[in-house]
């Protein structure tokens, strides 16, 4: 046997084939089996991402890809959906801009049933940590920081992730961490991703 990989038949290739939107994502995704998450600066500094991973990556949940990112301003207004006009003072957007500009991150892909809900509360109804406590959520579980601090000291909260807020955000969820440079792992969804027993 030859070990030259054949050419694809016209078959394969009509097969393969995706059409793509006008942000070149493919058109026939569900994106309620989709989420992002982004792992914030305080979940890397004390080693948390594979025990955070291994949480949201089971139940049906699979943690697709995983990628390093220094969040632009750009991107943190995208995904945090800040309106500057709702935040006259600034203080909230400064406070965001402080925490996370340019600083280490993570953005995770993670595929399953009704993910981002799912995902939510898995995470922790609330942003503050100490209100979560102690309850079996990734805030509940490794938080230790209170929004009460951070007010009093002037920055935003320290509480190891986000995700897409909703099924109707995960779209653009994708494209402001992954962009369709990345679109392939949207169709390989039911190939092997990153397990959560490999985190």
């Amino acid at each position: 046997m030859s070990g030259r990989a054949r050419a694809a038949t016209p078959q394969q290739v009509k097969e393969r084939t995706v059409t793509r939107d006008a942000d070149g994502l493919p058109v026939d995704v569900d994106w309620a089996w989709w989420t992002v998450l982004l792992l914030k600066p305080d979940c890397h500094a004390r080693g948390l991402v594979p025990a955070v991973l291994r949480d949201i990556g089971g139940n049906g949940r699979r943690v697709v890809s995983v990628l390093p990112v220094r969040p632009t301003w750009a991107q943190l207004r995208a995904f945090y959906g800040v309106d500057l006009r709702a935040d006259p003072s600034g203080w909230a957007a400064a406070g965001l801009r402080a925490a996370l500009c340019g600083t280490r991150c993570s953005a995770a892909l993670i595929h399953g049933d009704l993910a981002a809900p799912a995902v939510n509360a898995l995470i922790g109804a609330s942003g503050d940590p100490a209100a979560c406590y102690p309850t079996a959520t990734v805030r509940g579980r490794f938080g230790n920081d209170s929004a009460a601090a951070a007010a009093a000291e002037g920055r935003a909260v320290n509480n190891l992730v986000d995700a897409s807020a909703s099924v109707g955000t995960v779209r653009a969820d994708f494209l402001v961490w992954f962009g369709p440079a990345y679109a392939g792992l949207l169709a390989e969804a039911a190939g092997a991703g990153t397990g959560p027993g490999e985190w």
